[in-house]
């Protein structure tokens, strides 16, 4: 199961079909959207099966009540999104169905199940360890790719560039390596960037320092606020404050210098607004509490004339899709999660345990500013973070 996981991580990270030739084409877009997802699906589902072949010891249950209430409501939702137009067609003799509904509810059906599986066929903690070491050779990998095509060295993509904004091309940045464009190069590499600091060895310090340097070469100010984030609460975990106090002022050094550099560097572009509408337009509307609709903002919200394609706000975008109820169990749950994992840090505070929670803390703070619950790659690295904390909660095993 543990290998089938690693070729699903690497497979999701790098797959994509170049589709199209005009760099304006938002279809081009989907050449590495659509097969990262198709690539998530079908390995999660291998991962599962991989388990029926597996002799365990004993049984183990998993129980999250959250969890729970949160897979109920997806459920409902999209029972009610997916055959309610079926059956208001009946009443005007046509059918209609709803089938952009589908693809996200396969998707968050196949995490839950996934992360499920892994929670219950954990038998030892260095599995655990062996994926974050995968994890951080790939953040090298890419981090080291995204380096040579800012500088222009790779031959695999050369000069072909889909990176816009309002569909015309930004020539400024060349950084694609396989994920589409600069922010989320980044924001791949820098969720994973503070598993490097688990590991003793020299390697994983020299990861962590390339890591950094491709962030700023990215350019993307929320992947850099993530960075520093997780390695801030790392610090802070670990009891080195003196370090923190130097790295707040690093920090703040960093952020300054870009934004010198690239007068756009802090800017929201635009999404302040996207943010505002599509929150109005739920409370204003009779779905307040039920939401619009799964898969619904994709697409289907327009911030005046512009199509959203992603709110760029997590937060915002599980409102604007399930709504007052969703929201709240989801807040629940990470109110929850975040007691359990304080009180586990009082009694043992391991290294893979602080490990993750700076990176579930980077995790928190990049779903304000960037939608990684929507990119497929982003998406396993933060079901893997959270099935590895609650796997940590559930039992400790020697």
């Amino acid at each position: 199961m543990w290998i089938c996981l690693y070729i699903t991580i690497i497979l999701t990270s790098v797959v994509f079909i170049p589709i199209g030739a005009d760099v304006s084409n938002l279809s081009k877009t989907y050449g590495f959207f659509w097969p990262k997802e198709f690539m998530f699906i079908l390995g999660s589902w291998c991962c599962v099966i991989s388990t029926m072949f597996k002799n365990l010891d004993k049984k183990r249950i998993f129980r999250n009540p959250w969890i729970g209430v949160l897979l109920g409501i997806v459920l409902l939702n999209f029972a009610w999104q997916f055959f309610y137009p079926f059956i208001e067609g009946i009443l005007v003799d046509k059918q209609y169905w709803n089938i952009k509904a589908v693809r996200p509810f396969i998707g968050i059906m196949t995490s839950f199940i996934l992360a499920i599986i892994l929670i219950e066929n954990t038998d030892v903690f260095k599995h655990w360890v062996t994926l974050s070491k995968v994890l951080c050779w790939l953040a090298f990998g890419f981090s080291c790719y995204a380096i040579l095509q800012y500088f222009g060295i790779e031959q695999i993509f050369g000069n072909y560039s889909i990176n816009y904004v309002n569909d015309q091309p930004e020539d400024r940045i060349r950084i694609l390596t396989f994920m589409g464009n600069r922010v989320l190069s980044a924001s791949f590499i820098s969720i994973i960037s503070p598993l490097c600091l688990m590991f003793k060895e020299t390697r994983y310090k020299c990861m962590y320092v390339v890591i950094f340097l491709a962030l700023i070469l990215c350019e993307s100010t929320i992947s850099l606020i993530t960075f520093f984030t997780g390695l801030f609460v790392y610090l802070i975990l670990t009891k080195r404050f003196i370090k923190v106090l130097f790295l707040c002022l690093a920090s703040l050094g960093v952020l300054f210098f870009m934004s010198q550099k690239y007068p756009d560097f802090l800017s929201l572009s635009g999404r302040m607004t996207v943010w505002k509408e599509s929150v109005l337009f739920v409370i204003n509307s009779k779905m307040a509490f039920t939401g619009m609709g799964i898969g619904k903002f994709s697409g289907e919200f327009f911030s005046g004339k512009e199509m959203a394609l992603f709110a760029h706000n997590d937060y915002v975008q599980v409102f604007y899709e399930f709504g007052f109820i969703m929201f709240i169990a989801c807040v629940g749950y990470l109110i929850n999660l975040c007691m359990r994992l304080f009180r586990m840090y009082v009694n043992d505070n391991n290294i893979l345990l602080i490990g993750y929670i700076s990176m579930f803390s980077g995790i928190l703070i990049m779903m304000i500013g960037l939608s990684p619950l929507m990119f497929p790659p982003t998406a396993l690295l933060i079901l893997i973070c959270i099935t590895c904390l609650e796997t940590q909660l559930t039992r400790r095993i020697v």
